[in-house]
């Protein structure tokens, strides 16, 4: 395995446990994070959105970084659809959709 798969994977299998790690399980940010009783429930659910979107995203990367076949239009589609997610219904290259109207 050459290494920026490995660089790739690594980061990924971060990505994927950081924020439940930092947010829900270390008990000294968890408590300014999650479990914050000074947090509005707003706050708390965007936090939880957080860590699934970081569990999900890295999780992704790493089903195409072990991947045996090369699709570029797969990775083409994941890239788009985590930006497109990611800037509220806005794809980072500014291209609109039929879901931005």
């Amino acid at each position: 395995m050459s290494t920026p798969r490995i660089l790739i994977i690594a980061v990924t299998a971060i990505t994927a446990v950081s924020a439940v790690l930092a947010d829900l399980v270390i008990p000294d940010p968890a408590a300014q994070h999650a479990f914050n009783p000074a947090w509005p429930p707003q706050a708390k659910f965007h936090d939880a959105q957080y860590m699934v979107m970081a569990v999900l995203l890295g999780l992704t990367g790493l089903a195409l970084a072990l991947r045996r076949s090369r699709n570029p239009l797969l990775y083409a589609a994941t890239v788009y659809v985590s930006g497109h997610r990611r800037e509220g219904g806005r794809c980072r290259l500014g291209v609109r959709t039929r879901l931005d109207a």
